[in-house]
């Protein structure tokens, strides 16, 4: 006996597209969902980059630039020391440049622009750093055609911890894509 093929119901049908509907909506909210939380995530990898490099390069400030700058309660270096740390200081591949200023806000070493040394800053992040002491990082795009920079701030402490200076370096913004990638 041959059975008779039951033709689908209209409720059947109904059904079925409100499954693909479904399907469809939750999808799109996964991909909305995803996009947002990537996002999110690569933000927070960012910033943790940043974070990374300011303490880094406040490590490399106390150890290398502090004892060649600071003396007692302030940042001093002789025209003798100026010549032997241009010649001496050897900055990695990913540093393109390096500025040490007095708690005044007096430029007193430079790797980029010697010309203007002695000259005086007011920066609001070197206000800052010498005020807090600690070390600062961000993304800067300069002016011009040249690429963005990681500026790192990080303060010079005299051997009581007193802020008595503070160094600006410039990193390649790669050091931050680097440190993302692992």
């Amino acid at each position: 006996m041959r059975r008779k093929r039951a033709y689908r119901s209209s409720g059947l049908l109904r059904s079925l597209t409100l499954l693909r509907t479904f399907l469809i909506a939750s999808a799109a909210i996964l991909a909305v969902g995803a996009v947002a939380l990537s996002s999110t995530l690569s933000n927070d990898l960012r910033e943790s980059a940043l974070k990374d490099n300011a303490r880094d390069i406040g490590a490399y400030v106390d150890t290398v630039l502090r004892p060649n700058f600071v003396r007692g309660e302030r940042v001093a270096v002789t025209p003798r020391a100026l010549r032997r740390l241009t010649r001496a200081i050897r900055l990695p591949r990913d540093v393109r440049g390096l500025n040490v200023y007095s708690q005044e806000g007096r430029l007193v070493f430079s790797t980029t622009q010697p010309g203007r040394i002695g000259r005086r800053r007011s920066s609001p992040d070197l206000k800052e750093t010498i005020r807090t002491g600690q070390p600062t990082a961000a993304v800067v795009d300069p002016q011009g055609k040249a690429p963005p920079v990681v500026k790192v701030w990080a303060a010079l402490l005299s051997a009581g911890g007193k802020p008595v200076g503070a160094a600006e370096v410039a990193l390649d913004d790669s050091v931050v894509d680097d440190a993302i990638a692992g």
